[in-house]
């Protein structure tokens, strides 16, 4: 009888990690310039503003975080409009011996989602110190009490819907409203809370040849229609879409898209409302 031995694959090496990083965080009114590096070759060293946490840096630098970020910022991508701050970090060095040079601003979307990649890395970008190596944990929050809005002279059930971010589909079911259409001055109405209305963009593919338009939390079956505001200032405005069972419609648009900001709005039939801004950023 012959004994065949079967060797034990060996483990995967974790990449060795070593990065230098410069930081500016604070708020709006004091940034602090602070710096640290960050060595995982074997164990997990730094210094600087990751001395206490270099096990976790070690940790998400190993998992890709930094690479996973230096991928993105390669490829056109589109961008939420939303100033975060003024805070910056650059992260240079090498993971599983490639090199990565990134910068991170919280300009826009892009940069806010790409700090929260590199959170264990940067920290709180509105940090005057080093990273605390135990976070203090939120506060349990308690539920809000129903808010009541009383309603104004000139007011309609579109606009109030827009500014406390629900529907008009929810505000006349919650108040059993007979004629959606008409609202009395001094009216008091039970808002809702935030619904899932939303509207999504995103990229066909990189060559910019068009974009996908997404609008969630619509009522069933309402006739909805897209306008389109390009960098350049000219409208575009499509053929009416309608929503599914779901209050779900999508689209494409498809043209060649420039650098710049868009702007997408939604206007729906039975009182839906949604606007989206974002620019579309060429990549690194």
């Amino acid at each position: 009888m012959s004994v065949v031995s079967i060797a034990a694959a060996a483990p995967s090496a974790s990449p060795v990690v070593h990065l230098a990083i410069d930081a500016r965080t604070g708020n709006n009114s004091v940034l602090v310039s602070s710096n640290a590096t960050l060595d995982c070759d074997g164990g997990s060293s730094a210094s600087g503003f990751l001395r206490d946490v270099a096990r976790s840096a070690c940790a998400a630098a190993r998992r890709g975080a930094v690479a996973k970020v230096a991928a993105r910022q390669r490829h056109p991508r589109i961008c939420a409009e939303g100033y975060a701050g003024p805070q910056l970090a650059h992260v240079t060095g090498t993971v599983g011996g490639r090199r990565v040079n990134v910068t991170v601003t919280q300009a826009d979307g892009c940069g806010t989602a790409d700090w929260q990649t590199l959170r264990p890395i940067l920290g709180d970008p509105e940090r005057v110190d080093r990273i605390p190596a135990h976070p203090k944990r939120a506060a349990p929050t308690t539920t809000a009490p129903p808010v009541v809005y009383q309603v104004q002279r000139g007011d309609t059930l579109t606009e109030i819907a827009q500014r406390f971010h629900t529907t008009v589909h929810d505000i006349t079911t919650m108040n059993q409203l007979a004629d959606p259409d008409h609202v009395a001055e001094g009216q008091r109405l039970t808002i809702p809370p935030a619904s899932s209305l939303g509207l999504q963009v995103a990229l066909l593919d990189d060559s910019l040849s068009g974009f996908q338009l997404k609008l969630a939390g619509g009522q069933p079956g309402e006739p909805v229609v897209f306008e389109i505001t390009a960098p350049d200032g000219s409208t575009y405005t499509g053929s009416p879409h309608v929503t599914g069972a779901d209050g779900v419609v999508t689209t494409t648009y498809d043209s060649e898209i420039a650098s710049g900001t868009y702007r997408v709005a939604a206007h729906g039939d039975g009182g839906t409302e949604a606007e989206t801004s974002f620019h579309v950023d060429p990549g690194h």
